[in-house]
Formats: C-alpha cells, sequence, structure tokens
C-alpha cells in the first residue's frame, strides 16, 4: 500500500537573488556593530554568559568574562535578551 504525502510540492519559479543571504547577514552585523547598540568596551550580560566586549568581527564578539576570554557566535547572543552596561 503506498503512503500518503501530506505536503505538497508547490512548483514556482521564484528564486532567491543571487547573494542575498550575504546581504541579510551583512544587515545583522551592521545593527550588531551599530554604536547605539554594543561598542567596544561595553560589558554585556545575558543568562549564560557575561563579558566586556573585546572585538567585534563578522560572526563573532569577543568578550574578556571571569573564566578567560571567549568567542561567542553574534547569532547566540542576538537570540537573547542582553543587558548593556555602558562604560564611559
Amino acid at each position: 500500500m503506498e503512503e500518503k504525502n501530506p505536503f505538497k510540492k508547490i512548483e514556482t519559479d521564484k528564486t532567491v537573488p543571487e547573494g542575498i543571504k550575504e546581504y541579510i547577514i551583512a544587515d545583522i552585523v551592521d545593527v550588531f556593530k551599530d554604536e547605539n547598540h554594543y561598542v567596544i568596551g561595553d560589558t554585556i550580560k545575558t543568562d549564560t554568559i557575561q563579558g566586556c566586549i573585546e572585538a567585534i568581527d563578522d560572526t563573532y564578539i569577543t568578550l574578556a568574562g571571569v573564566t578567560g576570554i571567549i568567542r561567542v557566535p553574534i547569532k547566540e547572543i542576538i537570540k537573547n535578551t542582553v543587558e548593556i552596561i555602558k562604560n564611559e
């Protein structure tokens, strides 16, 4: 007996333009680096990590914490609630 698939395959001529993922990632990184959000020297705190921002690159943020220096993927920080302690 043939098993029926509950999902229909939809044919479409719509395609994602070449390089669109890179533009989206670049926008996320730009928002992350925005001076109104996170800057080097600020201390950030989430439910699981806390540290002073040492560096920000395209995919990671480097934090100096109590246990040493750690590199955290930006996407992990973005999806959490973050407390920013401005160091002025």
